[in-house]
Order: C-alpha cells, then sequence, then structure tokens
C-alpha cells in the first residue's frame, strides 16, 4: 500500500525542509510514500524551498488562501496512493510511521492519528499537551497536528473534509467514524510550539482561547462566526 502525505503551506519556509527530510528518513520504505505540497500563496520562499529539496511535489493553489479543509481536500485529488496522512509543515513524524499507519488499517481501523506532543520546554506546554490529550480522547476527533490518517476508501465515504474555517480535523474525523472506526497511534508526533509561545500573555493564555472555542463549538455556536476571529489573531505568518 502507497501512502500520499498532504501537506497544506503558507510562508513555511522556516519549518518545511526539516519537515520533508524527517518524512524521508522515518519512513521504512520511501518508495511507497509520496509527499504532496499544497501551498496557498507564499510570499517567502516556500514554493522554492519545496522544489529544491526534491522530497516532493509543489502544486500552488492561492485561491484557497485561509481554506485549509479546501486544501486538504485539493491536495487528495493530486494523490495517488491508497492511503491518505494529512501533516502540518511544522510537524515532524515519529520513526516508522508508514509501518504503524498500515498495521493500523491491517487491523480493521479505518483511520487514526498519531499522539499530541510539542517540541518546547517550557511547563506551561506539558499543560497543554496534558489538556488536549484528554479531550481528543473524550471523543476521538483529532486535530490537523496529529497528522490525521485514513483509506482513501474511508476518506470518499466521510466526503472528505468539511466546510469548516476551524476544527475541521476534527469535524472529518466526526465524519470517519460514522462509518468505520479510529484509533490513536501512542507514538508520538511532534509539532512546533511556536503558536503557544509566540504570545505575549503566555502559552497558559493560548489554551484557555482554546479551551473557549473548544466549548463554543462544543455547545453549538456557529463555527464560521468564531473561526475567523480565531485565525485573525493566530495566523501571523
Amino acid at each position: 500500500m502507497k501512502i500520499s502525505i498532504i501537506i497544506p503551506t503558507l510562508n513555511e519556509v522556516n519549518f518545511l525542509s526539516t519537515t520533508l527530510k524527517r518524512i524521508n528518513s522515518s519512513s521504512t520504505d520511501s518508495s511507497k510514500v509520496e509527499v504532496l505540497v499544497i501551498d496557498s500563496g507564499s510570499s517567502d520562499e516556500t514554493v522554492n524551498e519545496a522544489i529544491k529539496s526534491r522530497l516532493c511535489k509543489i502544486h500552488q493553489h492561492p485561491e484557497l488562501k485561509g481554506e485549509k479543509y479546501a486544501i486538504l481536500n485539493q491536495g487528495v485529488k493530486y494523490a495517488t496512493g491508497d492511503i491518505y496522512l494529512f501533516l502540518d509543515a511544522d510537524t515532524l513524524l515519529p520513526s516508522g510511521f508508514d509501518l504503524s499507519i498500515k498495521q493500523t488499517l491491517s487491523e480493521g481501523y479505518d483511520g487514526g492519528a498519531f499522539e499530541f506532543k510539542l517540541d518546547g520546554k517550557k511547563w506551561g506546554l506539558r499543560v497543554i499537551e496534558l489538556a488536549n490529550r484528554l479531550r481528543y480522547r473524550l471523543g476521538q476527533r483529532y486535530y490537523g497536528d496529529q497528522g490525521v490518517f485514513c483509506s482513501k476508501t474511508a476518506f470518499e465515504q466521510a466526503g472528505g473534509y468539511p466546510n469548516k474555517p476551524i476544527l475541521e480535523s476534527a469535524y472529518f474525523c466526526s465524519a470517519l467514524k460514522k462509518n468505520g472506526k479510529l484509533k490513536l497511534i501512542k507514538q508520538p508526533i511532534i509539532t512546533s510550539s511556536r503558536r503557544f509561545e509566540r504570545s505575549k500573555l503566555g502559552p497558559i493564555w493560548v489554551l484557555t482561547v482554546d479551551t473557549w472555542i473548544f466549548l463554543l463549538d462544543k455547545f453549538g455556536f456557529k463555527n464560521e462566526k468564531f473561526g475567523r476571529y480565531y485565525w485573525s489573531v493566530n495566523d501571523q505568518r
């Protein structure tokens, strides 16, 4: 089985090269892994970095800027694999990730994600890890920085990523669960802590805002309204 890794980018030159190299070094059979970078209008050297690396295929869709769900769905259109893995550009996969995914699907699961871990060392980041782990264990609604994956068939049955400006991966996981079952791979995937550390009010404040967003969504408030506000505050690239 072949794995298609789909990476959305927007001004990720500081992270993309490391992520691509980690994919190459962590896979057990790189010939069975294809990497697709879908760029949504970077103004830095992200596209050139992707081309220079020779570790991926780059597709540019500036018209999709700000619509991550659409970027991920667009990436699937270029994929030739039997399995899809959706990966953030600042997130590092664990060793043997491809074997772990294939083993999970062979056990009868339709998809899943990896354990969440941040790369920073501040104590507040450990609190965030714990809070997030509790949250996604409650309902198996995994997040974009956990490397959500699924079979091609499961993706099609779920109807792809839903039109949501935020929490698109969580909603996608809910759709996947309607037709099958998901598994959390306990190997940690390591994502950048930049979003939490760049806040002047500290990581715990960012966690508080995230929790507020989670609760608004949980109690049925319109995702579109608070989603656009969330990104206006957090998208500082």
